[in-house]
């Protein structure tokens, strides 16, 4: 544990009143404290990482501000996706918008017929597009899939797409030369 992950608490109880105050100046009152904590949670669950960004105790204060308006601006991002997805209706409460409703059955993917056609395809593809193309399917993340090929997210990124790009026309029935 390094000098700042064991002085970062009392750094904290020591700037506490300025960074409330600024946390007010910047969030407004109604949203202060729910901003503020949630920076202060964020820096204390990693204290660990801090020791190498971090030099003194004004520079502590810089990181504190920085991670305020960092966690003001993810504030409005999920209000607006809120917002978007809910509205008031006569009585005051929060609905979900009708129009984000749709029918499943109509555009259903897993229908017997396109998982079959989406198998074919697939067997078409190399071993190596095959195998990336599942797992991405499955919802691993470029940055899992870099770990487990060795290789960095980039590269895995850009290997998919070309593994997607074979597949498309082979899905959809075109016969294309595929490597």
């Amino acid at each position: 544990m390094g000098i700042l992950a064991k002085n970062i608490n009392q750094w904290i109880t020591q700037m506490y009143k300025d960074l409330v105050r600024y946390a007010d100046a910047t969030a407004g009152p109604d949203i202060s404290n729910e901003v503020l904590n949630s920076s202060l949670e964020y820096i204390i669950k990693n204290k660990e990482r801090l020791d190498e960004h971090i030099e003194d105790k004004q520079h502590f204060m810089s990181y504190c501000k920085l991670k305020i308006k960092n966690q003001l601006i993810d504030y409005y991002r999920k209000e607006k996706n809120i917002e978007s997805i809910y509205r008031e209706n006569d009585e005051g409460d929060l609905e979900m918008k009708e129009e984000l409703f749709y029918d499943n059955t109509k555009n259903s993917f897993t229908s017997h017929d396109n998982i079959m056609d989406l198998n074919k395809a697939l067997s078409k593809l190399s071993s190596k597009c095959r195998e990336l193309l599942l797992l991405w399917g499955e919802g691993y993340s470029e940055k899992e899939l870099s770990s487990k090929y060795g290789k960095t997210a980039s590269t895995i990124g850009v290997q998919t797409h070309r593994c997607l790009k074979k597949l498309i026309p082979l899905f959809k029935g075109d016969e294309l030369k595929v490597n």
